[in-house]
């Protein structure tokens, strides 16, 4: 996908995954925080965490994990720690590939009295 501006490549929406050791449930000021089992994976926003005690050691270890295309992986110690995916078809936007594209594509139609009605 492109810029309709500047015909740069807009960037990829990646979902990003990291892994932790199983856990056992721990008390933090007033909220109890459970325990993780292993295989267990917990989801926030775009970030997933996957609780295992054996992480992949490499990049294409990590797809069994995902069904999306694995882009890049962090690896400490032999093991991946965390690695980031993208589905195939979700961008960062639909039209541009920054602010400052999409900011110039508004004066321009300023300029030649294009307006939008936002009523």
């Amino acid at each position: 996908m492109r810029c309709i501006v500047c015909e740069k490549s807009i960037k990829k929406k990646l979902h990003y995954f990291n892994f932790l050791p199983p856990q056992e449930a721990v008390g933090c000021m007033k909220q109890k925080i459970p325990a993780r089992k292993e295989g267990e994976i917990i989801h926030n926003m775009n970030i997933s965490t996957i609780f295992t005690d054996h992480p992949p050691a490499s990049k294409s270890g990590c797809s069994k994990f995902t069904n999306f295309k694995v882009m890049s992986a962090t690896i400490t110690n032999g093991a991946v720690r965390k690695f980031s995916a993208w589905d195939g078809e979700t961008y960062a936007d639909d039209y541009f590939c920054s602010d400052k594209c999409a900011i110039k594509q508004g004066y321009a139609s300023a300029q030649h009295n294009a307006r939008y009605c936002w009523k």
